[in-house]
């Protein structure tokens, strides 16, 4: 029998594990999805189909932030509060990591940094800092803070129906924030997953609860549902440039729809901690995985990158060969690991207590259930490294 109690109440060591698989899901793609000749086998189906389901990892990350916001919300004061709150946690690991891309960028004129002017330079320079490549059509210094972009997007959308609600009512308010809502949930259906953390936080299925038993399963199957979609739209570029109304033109939307559902079982069964995949998720190297995670996703691009371009040269002189495929991501994960260590204490814990400091809110002592792990939310609890004793 389940506990009934609030869903966002404490720390849930299987959504924190949850956060170290899908951070080394995106990570794992890259591997594979390198600008070098990758492993032969991931090229033949269905290892290639099950590669390009692993970016889905970001969609996620959405259904724990959908999941830890109501919680959020709940803490903060007002609508101000809760805004610097969200971003003293997760300002200073993107500001940090893009400001790095940058300068690597612009001194070895990477990527599309030597094609651009300083006047673009500048414009995505500051763009980037405020999170705004990703929902707007606009050039970013850091290809993977897309993401980062959606989050600020669905904060502001939850923030504001708050808001709007404690002021107008509960029906009034609905006349702005639901539009708005539809409206996001049109251009960006990437973004669809938070509604799945939002409605499991709610409490809105459990009445299904039965059928969420097996997370694991339930999850690729979800994955399968968004890799058809992507392959029914042109090029795969479904990603961020196609629209639900595009979607309902074909099979995609019905697919999509279905896909949302598996999402919804599969992270109820992971708040629950179902199964052989709820131990598996509190196994102490995703808890330890789980707590790095957010700076984990940020800084394993620019890592990698300098493992292709500085570090593997000096050590195996065929960069082609088979030596080097098998070392790459040994030294990645080898040198993204303590990079990401000293991320999450550097920029996760001091700095987002000093921007919390200048943005005017006074750091505070958290209780344990307000310590619950958030990482691509920016949260930065405690280092966990095995379950909490009951």
């Amino acid at each position: 029998m389940h506990e009934t109690r609030p869903a966002t109440m404490g720390f849930n060591p299987y959504v924190h594990g949850a956060r170290g698989l899908f951070a080394m899901m995106i990570m794992a793609y890259h591997v594979l999805d390198s600008e070098r000749p990758t492993y032969p086998w991931a090229q033949e189906h269905p290892w290639r189909e099950a590669a390009l389901a692993l970016p889905f990892g970001v969609e996620l990350f959405f259904a724990i932030s959908g999941f830890v916001i109501l919680g959020a919300l709940g803490r903060a004061p007002g609508l101000g509060s809760f805004l610097r709150d969200r971003v003293a946690r997760i300002g200073p690991v993107l500001w940090a990591s893009v400001l790095f891309m940058g300068a690597v960028g612009v001194v070895l004129g990477r990527r599309e940094f030597g094609e651009k002017t300083p006047d673009e330079l500048l414009f995505g320079l500051v763009a980037s800092l405020f999170a705004l490549p990703g929902v707007f059509p606009i050039w970013g210094f850091h290809a993977a803070a897309w993401s980062i972009s959606y989050e600020f997007a669905f904060y502001l959308l939850c923030g504001g129906a708050t808001w709007l609600i404690a002021r107008w009512g509960s029906g009034r308010a609905a006349l702005v924030w639901v539009p708005a809502a539809l409206l996001l949930a049109n251009h960006y259906p990437r973004a669809l997953p938070f509604l799945a953390g939002v409605l499991v936080a709610r409490g809105a299925i459990e009445r299904f609860r039965p059928l969420a038993r097996w997370p694991g399963v339930l999850l690729i199957a979800f994955m399968a549902c968004w890799s058809l979609v992507a392959e029914l739209s042109p090029d795969r570029q479904w990603l961020h440039a196609t629209t639900l109304l595009q979607w309902a033109g074909d099979a995609r939307l019905p697919i999509g729809l279905l896909g949302l559902a598996l999402l919804i079982l599969a992270f109820q069964g992971i708040v629950d901690g179902a199964g052989a995949f709820g131990r598996f998720l509190t196994m102490p190297p995703m808890l330890f995985l789980g707590t790095i995670s957010y700076s984990l996703y940020m800084w394993h691009g620019p890592v990698m990158g300098g493992v292709r371009h500085v570090v593997m040269p000096r050590l195996v002189e065929d960069q082609d060969g088979s030596l080097a495929r098998l070392l790459f991501p040994i030294v990645s994960l080898a040198i993204v690991i303590p990079v990401s260590l000293i991320s999450y204490r550097v920029l996760e814990g001091t700095g987002s207590w000093l921007v919390r400091r200048a943005l005017g809110a006074a750091p505070r002592r958290q209780d344990a259930g307000d310590r619950v792990a958030r990482r691509m939310d920016g949260g930065a609890p405690p280092l966990q490294t095995s379950p909490p004793k009951a």
